[in-house]
């Protein structure tokens, strides 16, 4: 179990099995995590083998391994604390040769600390700046040796390494990271056998407390929540991944279809799906409305700047044939189509290439919560990070619809790896798949559009090993199977937009305590998720005349 450590300046929660530091806080957290990272060259994340682990009064010290990983690496990470600091330590050994694009200690600060100012110790001087409240498309500060945070004060020292910041945010992890080494140095790099890495990070403020070791506990002061009243929902669909009807059981406003990705070499992709364009039937005979999602070369999509290319492999151009505001693209494929920017990746991706939106266009992202880390928390606390990219997104494209092409709790795909073959253990069975837990982040995800006026959300995929109902059509036409617990999205959502609006919203603060609640309600009745207190759940109340929140974006008492 986590430990707390309370020093006469900060406290700080230890987590050895994770060889980690997390929430180190004076009178807030400012500094979300301290850990370290195993990038390999396709900035894939291999797990660590933890073999021991020696506490200390005020730390620990852990050695762990690759070897297990497919990687000939060593590693060692200690922790030490006093009165008024912290450091951390790491060491890796390489055994067996490898290609590596990091290896080394990551800094999160918490996305609660946008707007801070802080000072930048470079290897050229000091600078002055301040944590971005928009989503920086590019890293913020580079060759750092350290930093020092202002109200409150904290300063951050490196050594080992010189180290730059990014806005994870892109990413829908609400934080910013520090890390070594810089971007703008080749990669990936070949570590031999005998190579030593070492590196270490420092943190200092200043408190009065009385340092004591204890066990985590609940507590925080109570916080409101924020309370909305939209017109209507998001529409909610679902991706297929392979031709056919749907389930019956699975009520959505549209499905994704993915009908070829074409790069700007003209190749096919293995991304390829159905390649019908008719709307496709139910399986209780239903029309379903259908997104057909094709591939658009680099050249399709203007930017603000002409040298700054988008990356083929992520734009898309959407077909709705049942939409009513349709207009003609150049693609031979369809006769209609409504107008589509945007990315198949991460949020990343629109940022830094932002391409230029047309009148009317949809502007589209993917987004998951595990494009850097699988932890439990972290995929909770990502939300805020999602609410963080839809408040971006909205800014940088006021004049445009804002949309999720693809809600995902693992990557679908890795923009920096060769081919999707490559990128098929993205995919691999994640085990929260089969327990509300994907449910409770699924509808939590889902608030957070709905309170972001959000037009559509493409959420999982419909059939197959990943999907909603993962043994549909297994076996021949013999029913829909059992689905996971994530169904349960689809059928709350269409029974409470049966019911009528306007709609309710409320979402939990982004600093929110130990338990956080997400609620949807309407004339129908109302859908309430909580996280935290010792697990996750998502209820339904059928009750009339539910309290809704008042209009505008006006908080609720």
């Amino acid at each position: 179990m986590p430990l707390r450590y309370t020093g006469s300046s900060l406290s700080m929660e230890i987590d050895p099995q994770r060889m980690s530091v997390r929430d180190i806080r004076t009178d807030r957290c400012v500094i979300y995590r301290v850990f370290a990272a195993l990038r390999d060259a396709a900035w894939g994340t291999p797990a660590a083998t933890v073999r021991s682990i020696e506490r200390r009064p005020y730390g620990f010290a852990v050695r762990a391994d690759y070897f297990d990983a497919g990687f000939g690496l060593e590693t060692a990470v200690t922790v030490d604390a006093d009165q008024t600091s912290i450091r951390v330590g790491f060491r890796a050994t390489v055994v067996d040769g490898f290609d590596r694009n990091r290896l080394g200690l990551c800094v999160l600060l918490p996305g609660t600390l946008a707007g801070c100012a802080y000072t930048a110790h470079t290897r050229d001087g000091r600078i002055g700046l301040t944590l971005p409240d928009a989503i920086a498309p590019h890293q913020p500060c580079t060759d750092l040796t350290g930093i020092t945070l202002h109200a409150p004060r904290v300063s951050i020292e490196f050594s080992g390494d010189l180290f730059e910041m990014e806005d994870q945010r892109n990413w829908s992890d609400y934080s910013y990271k520090l890390y070594s080494t810089p971007l703008r140095l080749p990669f990936p790099v070949r570590l031999e056998p005998g190579t030593i890495v070492e590196q270490a990070v420092t943190i200092r403020a200043e408190s009065t407390v009385e340092p004591k070791l204890r066990s985590r506990r609940a507590g925080a002061p109570r916080q409101r929540a924020a309370g909305f009243q939209v017109p209507d929902l998001p529409a909610l669909g679902t991706r297929a991944v392979a031709a056919g009807a749907l389930p019956a059981r699975l009520p959505v406003d549209f499905i994704r279809v993915d009908v070829g990705a074409n790069g700007a070499d003209g190749a096919r992709s293995t991304r390829s799906g159905p390649g019908a364009t008719d709307p496709p039937l139910d399986s209780a005979g239903r029309s379903v409305p259908v997104h057909l999602y094709e591939i658009s070369g680099a050249g399709e999509c203007r930017t603000p700047d002409p040298s700054a290319a988008v990356d083929t492999i992520a734009m898309r151009a959407v077909v709705d044939r049942v939409s009513a505001s349709v207009r003609p693209v150049a693609h031979a494929d369809f006769a209609e189509s409504a107008i589509l920017i945007g990315t198949d990746g991460a949020f990343a991706e629109l940022n830094r290439s932002r391409p230029i939106a047309p009148a009317g266009a949809t502007v589209v992202f993917t987004v998951s919560p595990q494009v850097h880390d699988t932890d439990d928390q972290v995929v909770y606390d990502n939300l805020f990070g999602l609410r963080a990219v839809l408040a971006s997104a909205a800014a940088l494209y006021p004049d445009a619809r804002i949309a999720i092409g693809l809600l995902e709790l693992t990557p679908h795909f890795n923009p920096a790896a060769g081919d999707y073959d490559q990128n098929a253990r993205l995919r691999a069975a994640d085990p929260r798949r089969e327990t509300n837990a994907a449910l409770v982040w699924g509808f939590a995800a889902f608030c957070e559009a709905a309170a972001a006026r959000v037009v559509f959300v493409c959420a999982f995929d419909a059939t197959g090993p990943h999907g909603v109902y993962p043994d549909w059509g297994v076996g021949g036409p013999a029913g829909d199977g059992e689905p996971r617990p994530v169904a349960a999205l689809f059928t709350d959502v269409s029974r409470l937009r049966a019911g009528g609006g306007p709609f309710a919203v409320e979402i939990p603060p982004v600093d929110p305590g130990p338990v956080r609640r997400y609620r949807l309600a309407g004339s129908g009745g109302q859908i309430v998720a909580t996280i935290g207190g010792g697990g996750c759940d998502v209820s339904y109340d059928a009750r009339p005349n539910v309290p809704r929140a008042r209009a505008g974006n006006e908080p609720q008492e």
